[in-house]
């Protein structure tokens, strides 16, 4: 199977430094197509916060470049208190 799209969860806002609120996304899992024609997902999380909804969106480079939204992978988030 290959995969298509991440799945990604907004999972809270913040304020960047122009003062714009913007979306925190974690990724979740992935969608990869099946033998069958089909799209199977790989959910790998669930966040805390998490309100039902997932986006679908093609992988994204893992450097970040090119991409306006802020993925939380887990790693070195500093909203985190610890």
């Amino acid at each position: 199977m290959a995969i298509t799209h991440d799945l990604i969860a907004k999972t809270g806002e913040y304020v960047n430094k122009e003062g714009e609120t913007k979306a925190r996304w974690t990724k979740v899992g992935v969608a990869m197509s099946n033998k069958q024609g089909g799209t199977s997902l790989l959910i790998e999380s669930i966040p805390v916060n998490f309100d039902g909804w997932v986006t679908m969106r093609e992988p994204q480079p893992k450097d970040g470049a090119g991409s306006g939204a802020t993925f939380n992978t887990g790693a070195g988030d500093s909203a985190m208190p610890f």
